[in-house]
């Protein structure tokens, strides 16, 4: 299974969709938020692809949860946009949190800055921003899960 990670869009999918048209077959699109119901325009043309998303401190018009938790073949995902856990200073609270709800991965947006870093046994996972890069090239992430185990990867050569 394939999973892209997407966050921050703020209104700008174009980068998104080039990097869902170069990255070949996937099978599930999470969105982290700012800008979730970004996922309307994002998923034309994969309506049978399912969405996850939450929502983020810009989305305040939104009925998306603020957190969500989700088991893909396997493996457990905390999803956030993880501006309700001070993550710009510190990951301890996040990790806490996945490890609360049985999550093995902690994914988040809100900085605009690729992580894919481990913290406390919880594998912290944010893809960046598409659109709106904070030190880095516009990126997305991609989750792949074989034998109920997930690797990830940070991409930014494919938008």
């Amino acid at each position: 299974m394939r999973i892209l990670v997407f966050s921050d869009t703020h209104g700008d999918v174009n980068g998104a969709r080039r990097a869902m048209k170069n990255i070949g077959k996937f099978d599930a699109v999470f969105h982290l938020g700012d800008y979730e119901s970004d996922v309307h325009q994002l998923m034309k043309g994969w309506e049978h692809i399912p969405v996850y998303r939450v929502r983020g401190n810009c989305d305040t018009m939104s009925d998306a949860p603020m957190d969500l938790t989700v088991t893909l073949d396997g493996v457990t995902f905390f999803l956030t946009h993880g501006h309700r856990y001070n993550i710009r200073t510190d990951r301890k609270l996040i990790a806490q949190k996945a490890k609360e709800v049985g999550a093995s991965y902690a994914l988040y947006g809100h900085l605009h800055i690729p992580d894919d870093s481990m913290e406390d046994g919880i594998h912290l996972f944010s893809p960046g921003s598409p659109s709106y890069p904070r030190g880095s090239e516009p990126a997305f992430g991609v989750i792949e899960i074989e034998n109920n185990k997930a690797s990830s990867m940070i991409c930014d050569y494919m938008i």
